[in-house]
Formats: structure tokens, sequence, C-alpha cells
């Protein structure tokens, strides 16, 4: 003879038997979710450091597509240059697709003030059709942004610093000119801006695109076009567009640019599934060891129930549903815990005392969490399936129990 026990009883059961050893439950919960608690709260912060990266690496590097000629990108001199758009290439450029576009300069190059010298980048690009913050989102803390007439340079502050120099002082900027000469200028420095990174100040100089033409001996010449979609999600059209427009130019999107940037974004989900899956692992261990101790306390309970008609089935559920309990309040515990750090967190933290290590990944010395709902879900889906998963052995067990064996163990 078997009995049926409704489901409501069975979980009234589990519950039971879960506090039968409070301290052991308590601590199993605790250990939960502190483990849900740190996911969620390192993969809100690997979010938060990835997405940082990828801004400051795309202030650097504009645009949604860029033009360059063959060769450029091995070689970023003046010797690959193109002439400014026209016919066809400006038609398409000013077509629908393309929420605007503009061409620029950007050579490697000496600065040189009266007392000291450095290697930067020097960009010379057209306010006018860019805007002072195309490039970044730098703060500018004294002078102004060029014009598209302005002879000056505007220099980041680390820079200035280096160059023991000020706001209104000459500078000489030294390359290689069009022609295969050495090329300089004198250059007064107009406006300085502080960046997030003080490695991005000392190396990167703006200047207007004419001015830089003229030094560089190359009048209406540039080195690449960059170009700003209507709709990101049609990139691939874009570039397809100009690349049949144009077969023998290098035309590359952004995340071809930064290749290494891409496939951290690319692949950052299964860095996340892999990361919870081996933070689980451990757990797990804690988790079937406190069940199968759960189970050899209840032996003779067990072989009662059994004895009593109870099916091995209803018997591996009642094992089940002691661990769906176990796991569901260490995981909203630990939801909870990860809400409320990162909450307090949400304007960022401080990592001014690491400055040079977070510049050399291309990461600004502060860090903001990123929540996200999916990494959520797909944690606490995670732990849920590992957990009932890893219960499923001593659920086993228990069910396979003989009556008479169980009642009569010591």
């Amino acid at each position: 003879m078997s009995a049926k026990l409704p489901t409501t009883h069975l979980l009234a059961l589990a519950w039971r038997n879960l506090w039968r050893n409070s301290e052991r439950s308590v601590v199993m919960i605790g250990a939960l979710a502190i483990a849900v608690a740190a996911m969620l709260f390192l993969i809100a912060m690997m979010r938060g450091l990835l997405n940082d990266m990828s801004q400051q690496n795309l202030r650097a590097l504009p645009g949604d597509l860029q033009i360059h000629q063959p060769g450029y990108l091995d070689d970023p001199s003046i010797d690959y240059r193109m002439p400014w758009p026209s016919g066809d290439l400006l038609a398409e450029l000013d077509g629908v697709g393309v929420a605007r576009w503009s061409g620029r300069l950007s050579v490697g190059a000496m600065v040189a003030s009266e007392r000291e010298a450095r290697g930067i980048q020097l960009i010379g690009y057209v306010p006018s059709r860019e805007g002072q913050n195309s490039f970044n989102e730098w703060r500018l803390i004294d002078g102004d942004w060029p014009s598209d007439d302005s002879k000056g340079v505007v220099v980041g502050a680390s820079l200035l610093e280096k160059l023991d120099t000020q706001l209104g002082k000459r500078i000489v900027l030294t390359s290689q000119g069009a022609d295969g000469e050495i090329a300089d200028i004198g250059a007064r420095i107009i406006g300085v801006y502080r960046a997030e990174m003080a490695q991005l100040e000392e190396r990167l100089v703006y200047m207007a695109l004419p001015a830089m033409q003229s030094m560089l001996r190359s009048p209406d010449d540039i080195q690449q076009i960059a170009i700003f979609s209507r709709d990101p999600s049609r990139l691939l059209d874009v570039q397809s567009r100009f690349q049949q427009l144009l077969p023998s130019a290098d035309i590359q999107r952004w995340d071809q640019l930064n290749s290494y940037l891409s496939a951290m974004l690319d692949n950052m989900d299964a860095i996340i599934t892999v990361l919870i899956v081996v933070m689980f692992i451990t757990l797990a261990f804690g988790l079937v060891n406190t069940l199968v101790m759960a189970i050899f306390e209840r032996v003779k309970e067990i072989g009662l129930m059994l004895a009593l008609g109870l099916k091995p089935t209803q018997i591996a559920l009642m094992i089940l549903a002691e661990t769906l309990v176990l796991l569901l309040l260490g995981i909203a515990i630990g939801n909870a815990a990860a809400g409320l750090a990162l909450l307090s967190l949400r304007d960022g933290i401080d990592l001014s005392a690491m400055a040079e290590g977070f510049a050399m990944i291309g990461a600004a010395p502060s860090l903001t969490p990123q929540f996200l709902w999916r990494d959520l879900w797909m944690c606490n889906g995670i732990v849920s399936v590992l957990g009932l998963a890893c219960s499923l052995l001593p659920a086993w067990r228990a069910a396979h129990y003989s009556p008479i064996e169980a009642l009569y163990r010591d």
C-alpha cells in the first residue's frame, strides 16, 4: 500500500526538516548568500571595468567607422594620406546612413618647451564639423578649444606639467612633412584639458586641421575619414557600401580597430558564466555535505515513511524541496546584500592610488559598478540549477533505503 503526500504538505515537511538543525542550516544559507552576493558584486565590478575601458578607448578612437589608406594602421605617418572627399564619396558621406563625418590628420610628433621635450600624438581636426568633444569628454580646465582658423594647440594638464610650461606659452611641434623632410611649427598653448587618465593627457595634443596641414606641407590632405552612423546596428551595411565605393581603401569598424576590446565585450557573458560555475563548484561540496549529513541523521525517520507507504519518489522530492528552500533563502539574502553594496557604490570607487596600474590596461582610476538584470537572472538561475543538481545524489540515496534496514539501523 502506498500513500501520497500533497505538495503543500511536502513543502511544509521540507521547511520543518530544514530547521531541525538550525545552526547548520543558517551556516549553509549564509554561505550561499555570501557566494551569491560575491558573484553579483564581482560581475558588476567586471562589467564596470570593461565598460570604462571601452569608453576610454573609444574616446581616444572616435567614430563608428574609419577610412584609411592601406598601410596607415601599420605606419600612421603622413605618407599614407588622401585628398578631402569629393564626388561620389562626398555624396555617400552626406547620405542618409551617416549621422556626421569628418576628415583628420593624426601623426606621431615631438613637442618641446623651453625646458623639456616629449613624444606625442598630434591630431588635426575640423572643430566646426566635430565640436570640442568629438574625441573625448575631457574637461577643459583653462583656455579655449581651437576654432577652424586657429593656429594654437590644446594639451593635457599632465603634459603641461611634464613640459614645465603654462597656458599662453609657445611650444615647438616637430614631425615628418609630406615631402619627407622635417616639418616643425611654433604654436601657442590656447587650452588645457583634464582627462580621467593621465596617460592620455600626456599623449594627445589637438590643433585645427588647416594649421596642421600647413605644418606638414600637405594642403587639403587628410589621413582618415571618421564616420558616425545613424544606426550602429546597421554598421555592417554602411561599411559594405563604402567598401564597394572604395575597394582599395582600408575601411574598418571600431571593433576591428580595437580587436582586443571587441573580443572582451563579445566573450563577457561566457567569462561571467565560467566564473559563476567555478565559484559555485567550491560551494557545492558544502551543500552536498549538509544534505548527506541531514539524511544520515534521519535514516530511521525515512525508513518509517517508506514503511508507512510513502513512495521513494516523494522521499526524493522532499530532499529536493529542502534544497530548493535552502537555495531560495540564500539567493534572496545574497541578492539583497549585493543590491545594497552596489547601491552604496553607485557614485563609483576612487582608485587613484592605483592610477598607473589602471592606466596600463586603459581604464580610469575610478570604477563604477555596472548592474545588468540579465546578470542577476543568470547568476540566480545557474546557482539554482547547480544546487538542485548537487542534491540529486543525496535524494537518490534517501529514496533507495530499504525500510526494514533503515528502521533497525543504529
